[in-house]
């Protein structure tokens, strides 16, 4: 997927290590541990993937991936992409998104990168908001690309919603 320098600049922003999210893992690494130890692909894992690392701890065989400033080859595989998963996470990815035709394009390099029976788990934070979408207008891109081989837990601030 194509990005502008200007849409990876707003994206690389919100970036964990820019404080955009706690010491205590966000909940789309903890929903990853439900599902044993397999490969994991951590989609926006920001400059330093601190979370990628994390499940590494845990004992599973995470790859990294990230763009733009964010990336660090000594960190992230370029080659993320070329690859196939169990389970694909993407924390804080569809909410910095800064329109609703790249969320939509990246939801469906999302579901390219998992596996049949495969599950990508994902969030929507209250903030920041790029796109400005509401909770509802996710869901239903994710419930148009994802077909039915393929679970999608989508993790909104009270719920877990899985299709």
């Amino acid at each position: 997927m194509e990005y502008s320098a200007k849409q990876i600049e707003i994206m690389n922003r919100t970036a964990r290590s820019k404080g955009a999210v706690a010491n205590n893992p966000p909940r789309c690494y903890r929903a990853c541990l439900k599902h044993g130890l397999c490969k994991v692909l951590d989609y926006g894992a920001g400059p330093i993937a601190k979370w990628t690392f994390w499940l590494i701890n845990k004992g599973y065989d995470v790859v990294a991936y990230d763009i733009g400033e964010n990336f660090n080859s000594s960190i992230h595989d370029s080659k993320a992409l070329s690859r196939k998963y169990p389970v694909v996470i993407a924390s804080n990815v569809l909410n910095v998104q800064p329109t609703k035709q790249l969320l939509k394009a990246t939801i469906k390099e999302l579901e390219s990168l998992v596996k049949e029976d495969g599950v990508l788990i994902v969030n929507y934070p209250r903030t920041p908001r790029k796109a400005e979408l509401e909770t509802t207008e996710v869901q239903k891109v994710l419930g148009q690309v994802f077909n039915s081989t393929k679970l999608v837990w989508f993790l909104t601030e009270k719920e877990i919603i899985i299709k």
